[in-house]
């Protein structure tokens, strides 16, 4: 017999285990409200209020049913998405518990010996059964987050990432089962102590998985960050490049009115050595000053720096480009942000036509200030079908796992600068939109 003081002491623990259990699963597929703190902690209340009543109460089963659903929708209302989302999400955790619930129960009764009946009557049977399935349940939702979190990432979801997530609770279920088989018959201070020992299993479970998720993300973080810095890094050594290609240019403008003097009056001079002299001046200016093609996209420098540099790789693969540019030629604009943005942008345009056979390659690029706010539309025609996963279009390259980083790079960026960012493919045409709110002084 057990006393009513463990009883809510287990029932607690358990309460406590499925809102991290449904706060996991709700996260999966809806992402969280903001500034919603007080209403959340009294959501979580009211469910762990509910769910422990409920275990109580001589209630039908019918109705425990709707309870769950009830509690578990308004946990699902701390997060952003449709109601009826919302409630599909309800139903489908309801129908994982009653699955999982009953599977255990049926294995329980197999390794007991019992029937379904005698364990759902025997208080201790009915506890840890119940405990079981909880677990049961947290094992399956660990598993869908890591197969999503797999796929978002472009990784293949193998043997060895679900041996990660289910190792722990499988072992704190053989040692929940053997805590209880030798409780069965005792009563006291041990089974106080098995009760204990459960309780603690269930945080440890709880603890490990909190604790192994905060680490991924700040793997992830890490890994976007040191993307980030590589870019950045490379974008701003190029711009080093080709600002000194602009700094020789504006030397050599310097020196032009005396070079043309020159060449005047070696042409009025009309002798056959002053012409000799000239071709070889025109020469020297033509083979040896302007061996690139450099083009006047818009009258900023930091733009026309940067549109020379990339447009001329986009130029050698026979790629056409459209470019419209109105910028103020004194407009002050954050360079570093707008290369890795502005970069990565071409860059994906450009590469899109690396693999693909396609009888019209083109860029076409438009970028203008308003009111100190920049708009950048960078669009190329594609073919075949585009397919995104998580907001991103998946790439076709032979290494799946960097698909997406220079579009993640760009909202990111776009993100920080409060921006906002839209990709739309219509009429097979890939079409990048950028708004940069009080981004040009």
């Amino acid at each position: 017999m057990i006393s009513i003081s463990m009883e809510i002491f287990l029932y607690s623990s358990i309460n406590i285990l499925s809102l991290y259990t449904i706060d996991l699963a709700i996260k999966i597929f809806l992402k969280p409200e903001k500034k919603l703190n007080n209403y959340r902690m009294l959501s979580y209340l009211f469910f762990l209020l509910f769910g422990f009543a409920t275990y109580f109460l001589n209630t039908e089963p019918a109705t425990n049913i709707l309870i769950q659903l009830f509690t578990v929708f308004i946990i699902a209302s701390n997060y952003s998405g449709r109601y009826l989302d919302k409630f599909i999400i309800s139903i489908a955790w309801v129908f994982l518990g009653v699955v999982s619930e009953l599977i255990v129960a049926i294995i329980y009764g197999i390794l007991l010996n019992f029937s379904v009946e005698l364990i759902l009557q025997d208080e201790l049977s009915r506890l840890v059964g119940t405990i079981l399935s909880k677990i049961v349940t947290l094992i399956s939702i660990k598993l869908l987050q890591t197969y999503k979190l797999k796929k978002e990432d472009g990784d293949k979801f193998v043997i060895f990432d679900s041996f990660q997530v289910v190792i722990l609770p499988i072992c704190s279920i053989f040692i929940i089962y053997t805590f209880s088989t030798i409780a069965y018959n005792k009563t006291g201070i041990i089974q106080w102590l098995v009760a204990g020992s459960i309780v603690s299993l269930v945080f440890i479970n709880i603890f490990v998985y909190y604790l192994f998720d905060k680490l991924k993300e700040i793997e992830r973080v890490k890994y976007d960050n040191k993307f980030l810095k590589s870019q950045m890094k490379y974008y701003i050594e190029r711009e080093q490049v080709v600002s000194n290609s602009f700094d020789k240019i504006r030397s050599i403008k310097h020196d032009l009115n005396y070079q043309l003097l020159y060449l005047k009056s070696r042409l009025e001079e009309n002798t056959e050595k002053s012409l000799m002299e000239l071709e070889d001046k025109l020469n020297f200016l033509i083979g040896e000053e302007f061996k690139g093609d450099l083009k006047i996209y818009t009258k900023n420098q930091g733009l026309n720096r940067l549109l020379n540099y990339k447009l001329q790789e986009a130029s050698n693969k026979g790629i056409e480009t459209d470019t419209k540019i109105n910028v103020a030629v004194n407009a002050e604009i954050d360079e570093d942000s707008l290369y890795i943005i502005l970069g990565n942008a071409i860059d994906n345009a450009i590469q899109n036509y690396s693999s693909e056979v396609l009888t019209q390659k083109s860029i076409i690029i438009r970028i203008f200030d308003d009111d100190g706010n920049l708009f950048i539309k960078i669009s190329n025609p594609y073919s075949g079908v585009i397919a995104f996963d998580g907001g991103l279009p998946v790439t076709k390259k032979e290494n799946p796992v960097m698909h997406g980083i220079g579009i993640k790079s760009i909202q990111e960026l776009v993100k920080e600068q409060s921006g906002y960012c839209k990709i739309t493919t219509i009429n097979n045409i890939f079409c990048l939109e950028i708004m940069l709110y009080d981004f040009v002084k």
